[in-house]
């Protein structure tokens, strides 16, 4: 599965929205968590293949040029054959969980959430406390030995602190710098024995700090540390590299090419 914060992903540029869609084909991924798709009220994301299943903001303001927020999953065509998906939660804005069960094997299941968290700085930032409360109420409710995988732009940097658990192995860092939605992050993962998987399953994969100015991305995928095991490869990836490498041809200005980073894990259940 993958993750991507696609900055947009709407057809009022219908170029942008074509090399979106252009990258996500040629990564070819089962699940896609995606963050702020800007899409409004009942607005669909429509990509060949895949089905949208998404939690869009409902208060906007009216005179907003363009939508904000949102987030959601494409799934797969080829996946709905073999498997139910079953909305758990999208009471709160920002955050979706889904149910992804076996159709042939109930016992069989995969619990995947998409998050936003917007900057401290932000008129939103402020509800960080409902947001980590929203993760961590979901987990206590649903954890038991099936994976369970988040998916998010947190906004958070947490530098070089890493989480309390002396099983884990330290993860990979390069940028120390922290603030203040990183040191809430740090308190859910403690609370929800959950864990950051960047820099952690493959390192010698990974790119923790993968952003041009040698910044820490600020999107997480993270599991709880009981089915860390079922993590069998995760990496961090330039959008901008990822065009070059499948040759994806662009019709923007090189400025306007989504730079944010792509993070991919493989998963076993």
């Amino acid at each position: 599965m993958a993750h991507w914060n696609t900055n947009g992903f709407t057809r009022t540029n219908e170029d942008n929205y074509t090399i979106r869609t252009n990258i996500l084909n040629a990564q070819n991924h089962d699940i896609i968590s995606i963050n702020e798709t800007f899409l409004r009220k009942l607005d669909l994301l429509e990509v060949n293949n895949y089905t949208w299943f998404g939690n869009n903001r409902k208060n906007i303001n009216p005179r907003a040029l363009r939508g904000s927020g949102g987030v959601g999953f494409l799934i797969k065509n080829s996946i709905l054959i073999n498997y139910i998906i079953k909305v758990v939660d999208d009471s709160v804005e920002d955050i979706l969980w889904l149910e992804i069960k076996c159709k042939n094997d109930p016992t069989n299941y995969l619990h995947v959430c998409s998050c936003y968290l917007p900057p401290e700085n932000s008129t939103r930032g402020c509800k960080a406390e409902e947001f980590f409360d929203n993760l961590l109420g979901n987990i206590h409710k649903i954890i038991d030995s099936n994976p369970i995988i988040i998916c998010g732009d947190f906004n958070a940097r947490v530098g070089n602190t890493m989480e309390r658990n002396d099983a884990l192995i330290n993860r990979t860092t390069i940028d120390n710098t922290s603030n203040s939605h990183g040191k809430k992050l740090l308190t859910f993962l403690e609370d929800s024995d959950c864990c950051i998987l960047n820099g952690r399953v493959t390192p010698e994969k990974d790119e923790f700090t993968c952003t041009r100015l040698g910044k820490s991305v600020v999107d997480y995928i993270i599991t709880p540390v009981d089915t860390l095991n079922a993590i069998k490869e995760m990496k961090v990836e330039l959008v901008t590299d990822i065009i070059d490498q499948h040759k994806i041809p662009i019709t923007v200005e090189s400025t306007k090419i989504p730079d944010h980073s792509y993070l991919t894990c493989t998963i076993e259940i």
